[in-house]
């Protein structure tokens, strides 16, 4: 008899916690659109908070991996952009850059946006390359390969 009050009351308590559960989840078609990717910054964390219009103007220029000193990326006021790589077998591939935007997004990256950050494509013969812009300053670019995750860092040098 004691072993049948034990059950029945687990299976209260299983029930009453599962009803819990599923009334206190909220689960709006606005929370399952949520991006999934999320800002490394917002207005609020950072001077740094990468500006869309000024971006273009800032990413211009040529800029060396801080992991990697033989590894650069130069971006042409025109569009164009080269990957170098400076080692024993040098290595330079020339394509296009451009930024984007949730309202101003590109046709090659169906992933959700988010509202607050500012995202990079690279294309160049072969394929297209998806970045989101953490940090972009007159000496610091910060990227987050979309593909991957990996978070890239270079500094302004001069050509």
């Amino acid at each position: 008899m004691k072993q049948k009050t034990i059950i029945v009351f687990l299976f209260i308590l299983v029930t009453v916690l599962g009803i819990y559960i599923i009334t206190t989840t909220d689960t709006t078609p606005e929370q399952a659109s949520t991006p999934i990717v999320q800002p490394a910054t917002s207005p609020s964390d950072s001077d740094d908070t990468v500006d869309y219009e000024q971006s273009k103007n800032l990413l211009v220029g040529q800029w060396q991996s801080s992991q990697d000193q033989n590894a650069y990326k130069v971006f042409k006021a025109d569009g164009t952009a080269i990957e170098r790589y400076a080692g024993e077998q040098p290595v330079e591939t020339e394509g296009t850059w451009r930024l984007f935007r949730i309202n101003d997004p590109v046709d090659s990256y169906q992933q959700p946006l988010d509202m607050d950050t500012t995202y990079l494509r690279i294309d160049d013969s072969d394929e297209q390359y998806h970045y989101s812009i953490t940090t972009l300053d007159e000496d610091t670019l910060e990227l987050i390969y979309l593909g991957r995750g990996g978070i890239l860092q270079y500094q302004r040098v001069e050509n």
